[in-house]
């Protein structure tokens, strides 16, 4: 006898993400980044059944660059933090943004027609499922400063005037 073991996907028909960034710059020598502390709640709906969903996010983590959220079926994805330069990335613009000099707002809605992800499919089904090619969020952009503006060519014979 054969036991085969297969998974089976299957995604919420209604998925919505709120999510608060809270920034902290951090230094090592003479470099900088920027790290962020994400709270976010992820809530999942399946028709007719209405259920709420720990998908297995944690409620808290830290992390640096981007928060970005792949839309799994009809997405409301919402972000805010206290950071005054957002990078708004991904394949989803948003549908709704505000930016001030201290905080930011982002509203996406994104319809599971605009993902390349099934509703549901089998382990196997589906040859590749790029995940990043649908994501969408937000991410902490440092403007650059008068150092990192000075470009410095690398033959300044081929740049003089003659």
């Amino acid at each position: 006898m054969v036991v085969v073991e297969e998974k089976e996907y299957l995604l919420p028909d209604t998925l919505s993400v709120q999510a608060t960034l809270v920034p902290e710059l951090r230094r090592y020598g003479i470099h900088e980044t920027a790290v962020y502390t994400a709270v976010a709640e992820i809530v999942g709906a399946s028709i007719p059944l209405i259920f709420r969903v720990d998908l297995g996010w944690p409620r808290t983590t830290t992390v640096s660059n981007a928060f970005l959220h792949c839309p799994w079926s009809d997405t409301e994805l919402r972000v805010d933090g206290t950071w005054p330069e957002p990078g708004f990335d991904g394949a989803f613009l948003p549908t709704a943004h505000r930016v001030d000099a201290k905080s930011f707002e982002a509203r996406r809605q994104v319809l599971d027609l605009s993902r390349r992800l099934p509703q549901r499919w089998h382990e196997g089904d589906v040859a590749s499922i790029s995940l990043a090619d649908s994501a969408a969020g937000v991410s902490l952009v440092r403007p650059a400063n008068a150092y990192q503006q000075n470009v410095r060519p690398e033959n300044p014979v081929c740049c003089s005037l003659h």
